[in-house]
């Protein structure tokens, strides 16, 4: 019982995060310097961009073999992980997807060698981007509009179709 407590409160604190992350009117990147498992992964793919360190860097969703998960997680899931087989050997295999393979699916943008090196693209990445005269609100809702589904599944309102 206390466990399943747990796990209810992480689900909703990780669902609280994406909804900032989602409304959030800056873009934003995240760096994975060794693994990032169950939560970690969810809140990686939370992110705009997701850079990756290749030496020791992987992706899995290791609780979903103990758990009966919820819309949260399979939406994140369909939604950012575009190819099937990756989608199934994450979700049903629970394997682990080294960072370089994670790349080549396009499920993160971009993986370097070293840590320090990952850290310093994702860098030059934010300055390149901070550089764009960014409408916020705007930002906001293209994001929302191009994952949907993520939205639905975390109670976010429907941007709609307007122009």
């Amino acid at each position: 019982m206390v466990q399943w407590k747990r796990s209810r409160s992480l689900t909703h604190g990780l669902i609280s995060i994406t909804a900032d992350l989602m409304s959030l009117q800056v873009p934003t990147i995240c760096v994975v310097t060794g693994e990032a498992s169950a939560a970690g992964f969810m809140l990686a793919l939370s992110h705009d961009y997701v850079a990756m360190h290749a030496d020791n860097g992987f992706l899995c969703m290791s609780d979903l073999n103990n758990l009966v998960t919820n819309r949260y997680f399979l939406s994140m899931m369909k939604a950012k992980v575009k190819d099937e087989e990756m989608f199934k050997d994450l979700v049903f295999r629970s394997l682990k997807i080294p960072a370089i393979e994670a790349m080549d699916k396009g499920v993160i943008d971009f993986v370097e060698k070293t840590a320090t090196e990952t850290v310093e693209a994702a860098l030059k990445l934010g300055q390149l981007l901070a550089k764009k005269n960014w409408n916020g609100k705007v930002h906001a809702s293209l994001r929302k509009r191009a994952f949907p589904e993520i939205g639905r599944a975390i109670g976010l309102p429907d941007e709609g179709n307007e122009v």
